[in-house]
């Protein structure tokens, strides 16, 4: 008996594993000890219905997006490099990114945990329509959250 309980546990688990259909956590990943969260601006969740074919990310990107930290004022920016030409911009990453002071540094943090880039570095490969449209990051694509 325990066998056949054993088998309907797997099998539960590769039915939720295909529902979740490989999407990334929607939920920013648990800070470390010792690290400070700090505040990263986000894409809303979506107000209307995701379609049941998903997202396309736009072919538009990548661009260059370096991380910028005052360590004075605690802030985080952008500076968003677009056809040459380079501004501060407001990034509203996909869902579940986040930002932390660890160790003295500023990391940029992707739902899964791993650190995206550091202050002074670049953010690998943001791609999406604009600034606040980002849907892929180091090759990942991120659809909104419904």
């Amino acid at each position: 008996m325990s066998r056949i309980a054993f088998l309907g546990l797997i099998m539960l688990g590769v039915v939720a594993g295909c529902a979740s259909g490989g999407a990334p956590a929607r939920t920013p990943y648990p800070l470390p000890s010792g690290a400070v969260a700090v505040a990263l601006p986000t894409q809303a969740p979506a107000t209307a219905p995701i379609p049941s074919g998903g997202y396309a990310c736009p072919l538009i990107g990548p661009e260059r997006v370096t991380v910028v930290w005052d360590k004075v004022t605690h802030a985080i920016s952008f500076n968003f490099d677009r056809w040459g030409t380079t501004s501060q911009a407001t990034i509203l990453w996909p869902r579940g990114f986040s930002a932390r002071e660890y160790q003295g540094r500023l990391e940029l943090v992707a739902p899964n945990g791993s650190v995206i880039a550091r202050e002074g570095e670049a953010v690998p490969n943001v791609i999406g329509d604009d600034p606040e449209h980002v849907c892929m990051v180091d090759g990942t694509q991120y659809q909104p959250a419904g």
